[in-house]
């Protein structure tokens, strides 16, 4: 909003990648409503991505046995699940990455698949650098816009790695390893230009990943208390900062916002008398000093509880792998009034009226904002693709462990593994994807955050009907291979029953 009024570029925490991309928008046409119908045309786009991807999966079948029709249906009803779903339209509405990172992931497994494809179905015989560097330029775009993917993009990548030891040319693999370096540098570098000075890109992290492991922390705090640890720290300076965030704690837990970990870490770190708060005053300008505390006590905490610290991964992780997937959102009716309201009131906490009076645009939009948090406006869920989601929602887990179990199968039997190896190992990267971003929120922060699971919907469709897929051709080559077994057995034996 700086640039815009002319006060400069101004990086706040977030990176430059979803800034920029309103930047520009804004720019070219001066209404905030502009963000909506580009956020909304990237998701139909990524509709139209995830269709490119599925028609290349069933390449990835050697001699494959469902029908071209009821491989075609099938990922039309994939589709329209995520292109009906209600949820990715919600972040469509916001000012968000949300709103834009269905499209980058689709984008970068598409690259991705397409690479693959090239090289070990097709077997083009020149390595196909372009889409290679694109992959890696697409994963890095991902990675910022939506820093909880970073682990699943780096992980996507693994095709890409592995073309360096095939049978390509020496001289393209050099190509294809500068030219990504190049382009991850192209991309990552700007970032740590913009980011100097900004005291919120130091601070955010240490302070996130102590307020989440607050628990594990202060217990470890009264066990070094108790114990005399040699700590870098004066006990009885640790004795009060246990003490006052023992109290903190015990309010945060009275909402019951995050029942995994018992209680708020966002209490803990922006109430205005919060934990967070009075360290930073007990800190004065010192803010490095206060970070260094808080890195010291998150890495005390993995040597000296590991079992609680793992313990806290495996929890968030089932918040996902649950008997029901949260991807999937099971509701009736979504109140959009109540949301104008609440960005009503941040806009009004953030805004001082000097930069909406210098930024016209912005004042029409407050306007606008108001207007519609006061018609009651209800978002009603067609039941059929609430019905839907309930039924895939419940499906997945049981889909993912058969499909797991058939890949592990395939891997073992050299005929299957002819057949099907490609696919399977296909279906697994698209829940690789799920995994990874999982296992990096699990890590840092928490999966009871809603939309952490949400933003998941579109590629957890394509995974799980994937899944189907491979599922439905292990079905038909084990039974046409048992078919030939009963033939020939009764071939040698012409009596037998």
């Amino acid at each position: 909003m700086g640039k815009l009024i002319g006060t400069g570029w101004t990086h706040h925490l977030r990176n430059y990648l979803y800034p920029g991309f309103l930047f520009l928008i804004l720019r070219a046409f001066a209404d905030f409503r502009a963000i909506t119908v580009a956020q909304h045309l990237l998701g139909v786009a990524a509709g139209g991505v995830f269709l490119l991807v599925w028609r290349r999966v069933r390449a990835f079948a050697m001699m494959p046995r469902l029908p071209t029709q009821i491989y075609t249906a099938t990922g039309l009803i994939a589709v329209s699940i995520y292109l009906f779903a209600r949820q990715p339209m919600a972040y469509e509405t916001d000012i968000r990455p949300e709103g834009i990172v269905s499209f980058l992931v689709m984008l970068n497994m598409w690259l991705i698949v397409e690479f693959a494809w090239r090289c070990w179905v097709h077997r083009t015989e020149p390595l196909p650098v372009g889409l290679g560097v694109a992959a890696v330029a697409s994963a890095v775009v991902l990675g910022l816009a939506k820093p909880s993917f970073a682990i699943a993009a780096v992980g996507s990548l693994a095709p890409v790695a592995a073309s360096l030891f095939s049978r390509f040319r020496f001289r393209d693999e050099i190509a294809l390893v500068c030219g990504s370096a190049a382009a991850a540098l192209l991309l990552l570098v700007p970032e740590q230009f913009l980011a100097r000075g900004d005291e919120s890109s130091e601070t955010f992290l240490p302070t996130e990943l102590f307020m989440i492991h607050a628990g594990i922390i202060r217990d470890q705090m009264a066990a070094d208390v108790a114990s005399g640890a040699p700590v870098p720290y004066p006990i009885n300076w640790i004795r009060q900062v246990h003490e006052l965030l023992d109290r903190e704690i015990a309010k945060a837990a009275l909402d019951r916002t995050y029942p995994t970990l018992g209680y708020n870490p966002d209490y803990l770190m922006y109430n205005p008398d919060s934990f967070n708060v009075r360290m930073r005053k007990e800190y004065g300008d010192d803010f490095r000093g206060l970070c260094d505390f808080y890195r010291f006590y998150y890495a005390r905490a993995w040597r000296q509880q590991p079992r609680r610290m793992l313990e806290k991964i495996r929890r968030q992780m089932l918040v996902f792998y649950a008997p029901a997937c949260p991807a999937y959102r099971d509701w009736n009716t979504r109140p959009i009034a109540n949301e104008y309201a609440k960005s009503l009131a941040s806009l009004t906490i953030a805004n001082s009226g000097v930069v909406s009076a210098a930024y016209r645009p912005l004042a029409r939009f407050i306007a606008r904002t108001k207007e519609l948090a006061a018609t009651g406006l209800v978002l009603r869920v067609p039941r059929g693709i609430r019905d839907c989601e309930r039924r895939l929602s419940r499906s997945y887990l049981l889909c993912l462990i058969t499909a797991a179990a058939i890949a592990a199968g395939v891997l073992v039997h050299p005929g299957l593994r002819r057949r099907l190896g490609l696919i399977a190992a296909l279906v697994m990267f698209f829940s690789w994807y799920n995994f990874g971003n999982c296992i990096e929120i699990a890590v840092i922060h928490t999966l009871d955050v809603g939309r952490y699971d949400t933003t998941q919907l579109i590629f957890t469709v394509l995974a799980q009907f994937a899944s189907f897929l491979l599922i439905a051709e292990f079905t038909f080559q084990a039974s046409a291979s048992l078919r030939g077994k009963i033939r020939s057995a009764h071939r040698s034996d012409p009596h037998l029953t």
